[in-house]
């Protein structure tokens, strides 16, 4: 978007205010002009003295950082623009407004206690464990490998469950439908997780708290049935502006709405947003549907910036080829819009590269190894997974290959994973890595045995000693064809874990340097390995806060250990967003809003993207049916998609499946293609994905952008990639 172009809308506003839509695509500036056009309207048309205030709301936290980090710009830093900002701006998310709604203008509380996200989550950490103990029959259900991943995950599948039904308290699993697949397989997780459900409730309502489900839920309802509330807060707030847009929910869409048309003369609601970056509407209850009503009802006041600051035109005349190819296979219901760029240099480099991989391990290598090289050349690097597990491992790679701990200063993660990262398992498991001293195999048993006896854990020895051993073989891939073929040692290795975990007692500060100590990290250790186990325990030390506040458990001292080491960036995103010489490690959905000069990618199968076909098999390799069958083995996707619409009922399986087939497959194929179009539009020099062995396996969007640009996979060598050299480790002994 140039300079013009923006002063035009934010012109053309300010005469006539009123609403706005904003369709822009990624990079084109959506949310400098929207920073823009609220400091013109403080500047031009707010008044100064009634208390009023700009409303600026955004679908995440990282967002609202991002909006105030411009504002604060714009007002000549945080100290100059801090009057400022508090007297005349809101800048928030939904749960934001909603909590501002209900603790300043409802003047009777329901509430002595408003719960944030760590606190509900220690809620609800606390009822599964309590749900879990007192309903061992839960074991039985959960056998099977398939069914255990389904427990593992019960945390947050509850978690999002609550979310659901916080706004849907009518969706009852008997109303979904009367008959459905698998039914026995729905009934277990949902008496589950309606368990879990019901008595996390019952302990808000004990502690007379609310959740910021709670809360939204709250302000939608007073502000439905009180008129006199709404045109209070549209005094308050006589402009709005609302930024992502496409990831609205349809609560958030409602309490604007009903603020907005009580403003003087007409709603002054000005919406920015891109509808193909809608990439969290088959998981989430975000939606682009409100946006493009709007769109459909007040055409007159669209605005569409096709303009990008970010891709290069090589880069954007590829991108924009690839929509050429979605327009062809039917997709005329995608609003994309051609990317036009104002960089028209000529690249001396490859700027779409793909690597082909024998293995997982192989992936991570090259992945890091291209990272190493683009930070060498000072440039800023991104490396994003499709999920949180796989990002765990590049994590755990970094931090404990001597290889790449000289890049532990300039990691930094958004990540959801600082609990997995390390356990007390992964730390034993690298440790054994690391110590080519046999007798740390007799000190870790004594170790676990001694820890057992001393908090009354009754674990045989002889299953401790075969655990052990076990581990330390499949550590270094020992195991015979009967060994691996074991479940019961890996599942007390799970259970010892577990009992470690809940019943803690010796201090995890204490604990983990015993651990260190005991096992001799330093023996026998090269300089690089002694480098990282330098990291973990310079972590320790720097702990201060156990004097003041001894952790409980285990994990949450893990959890301190990491963000010591590594630098996660929950909030405030935007400050390692194209920073020259570090690393971002990130899922594909945070990744958005975000750019870097290199975007690696390590999530490229079919599964991932795939492709749907209008005028040929709907999808590739049996996807329907594959698709059709995840939905059916996950209760969460089918409560959503029935949270979206609760008046849909299927009489028969087959209805249900072919509903699944044509609306839902398609809703979801059509989102994982926006997901693509979001990690292509990151780069703004090079865009690499790594990959499976054989470009047959490589995700067919994948393979249509190599067949359109005449892109030759390479294939990824391990015995030639660079290694860091000694000399270069820092080793602070």
């Amino acid at each position: 978007m140039s300079h013009d172009e923006k002063t035009q809308i934010i012109d053309e506003y300010i005469g006539r205010r009123g609403r706005l839509y904003i369709n822009a695509v990624p990079g084109s500036g959506k949310t400098t002009l929207i920073v823009d056009l609220a400091h013109r309207i403080y500047q031009e048309v707010l008044p100064k003295d009634t208390g009023q205030k700009i409303l600026m709301v955004t679908y995440t936290r990282s967002g609202v950082a991002s909006i105030i980090q411009r504002l604060n710009e714009k007002f000549g830093g945080p100290q100059a623009s801090k009057e400022v900002l508090e007297r005349h701006f809101f800048v928030t998310t939904l749960h934001g407004l909603a909590n501002e709604i209900c603790s300043k203008y409802l003047t009777v509380q329901p509430y002595s206690e408003i719960l944030d996200d760590l606190g509900s989550t220690v809620v609800l950490n606390h009822v599964v464990n309590t749900f879990y103990r007192e309903n061992r029959h839960i074991h039985s259900i959960f056998k099977t490998d398939s069914r255990r991943y389904d427990l593992k995950a019960l945390i947050e599948q509850a978690r999002r469950y609550i979310s659901i039904r916080c706004f849907n308290e009518q969706i009852a699993f008997d109303k979904l439908s009367d008959k459905i697949l698998n039914p026995d397989y729905y009934l277990d997780m949902y008496n589950v997780l309606e368990g879990i459900y019901q008595r996390y409730r019952e302990i808000l309502r004990q502690k007379n708290a609310a959740d910021f489900n709670n809360l939204i839920d709250f302000a939608l309802v007073n502000l439905s049935q009180n008129d006199q509330l709404c045109k209070h807060l549209a005094f308050e707030w006589p402009y709005i502006l609302e930024d992502e847009a496409q990831d609205s929910t349809e609560m958030q869409y409602k309490i604007l709405q009903m603020i907005s048309k009580y403003h003087e003369e007409c709603p002054n609601w000005v919406r920015v947003g891109d509808i193909n970056q809608a990439i969290m509407s088959t998981f989430t209850l975000s939606s682009p549907d409100t946006m493009r009503q709007d769109i459909a009802m007040f055409p007159e006041y669209r605005k569409v910036l096709n303009y990008t600051m970010r891709c290069p035109a090589h880069l954007a005349q590829k991108i924009n080829r690839f929509i050429d190819f979605l327009r062809e296979q039917g997709y005329e219901d995608f609003d994309y819009g051609y990317l036009n760029s104002f960089y028209n240099d000529q690249p001396s480099y490859d700027d779409i590269q793909i690597y082909t991989c024998n293995n997982k391990e192989s992936q991570i290598e090259c992945a890091l190894n291209q990272a190493v090289q683009a930070m060498k050349r000072n440039e800023s690097v991104a490396i994003l997974t499709y999920s949180n597990d796989e990002g765990k491992s590049i994590v755990q790679r970094i931090l404990f290959d001597p290889n790449y701990s000289h890049i532990v200063g300039q990691l930094h993660t958004l990540l959801r994973i600082p609990h997995q990262v390390f356990n007390i398992f992964d730390i034993i498991t690298t440790l054994f890595k690391l110590v080519s001293d046999p007798s740390s195999f007799d000190n870790i048993v004594s170790f676990i045995s001694i820890y057992a006896r001393a908090n009354k854990i009754n674990i045989d020895a002889r299953n401790i000693n075969n655990i052990v051993k076990i581990l330390v073989k499949s550590v270094n891939n020992q195991l015979d064809e009967h060994e691996a073929r074991l479940d019961e040692p890996i599942a007390n290795l799970v259970e010892i874990y577990r009992k470690l975990h809940s019943a803690i007692i010796l201090s995890p500060h204490m604990f983990l340097n015993y651990a260190l100590n005991l096992i001799g990290v330093y023996r026998n250790l090269n300089e690089g390995e002694r480098y990282i186990c330098h990291q973990i325990s310079k972590a320790i030390e720097m702990d201060s806060s156990m004097s003041v506040k001894p952790y409980k458990e285990l994990n949450d001292y893990i959890v301190s250990i990491q963000q010591k080491i590594i630098c996660p960036v929950e909030d405030d995103s935007t400050k390692i967003s194209d920073r020259s010489g570090e690393l971002l490690l990130s899922t594909m959905h945070r990744s958005k809003g975000l750019q870097f000069d290199t975007v690696i990618v390590t999530s490229c199968g079919p599964s991932v993207f795939p492709l749907y076909y209008e005028t040929q098999n709907p999808i590739e390799n049996n996807e329907i049916d594959r698709i059709a069958a995840d939905l059916e083995n996950n209760l969460l996707s089918y409560l959503t998609l029935n949270a979206k619409m609760l008046n849909q009922r299927f009489s028969s399986p087959e209805e249900f499946k072919a509903y699944i087939n044509s609306e839902y497959t398609k809703q979801w194929v059509t989102e994982r293609i926006k997901l693509f179009y979001v990690v292509l539009t990151r780069a703004k020099k090079r865009i690499i994905f790594v990959g499976p062995s054989s470009m047959t396996q490589f995700s067919p969007l994948i393979r249509v952008l190599a067949e359109q640009n005449n892109i030759e996979p390479v294939s990824y060598n391990p015995s030639v990639k660079e290694f860091v050299s000694k000399n270069s480790v820092y080793v602070p002994f």
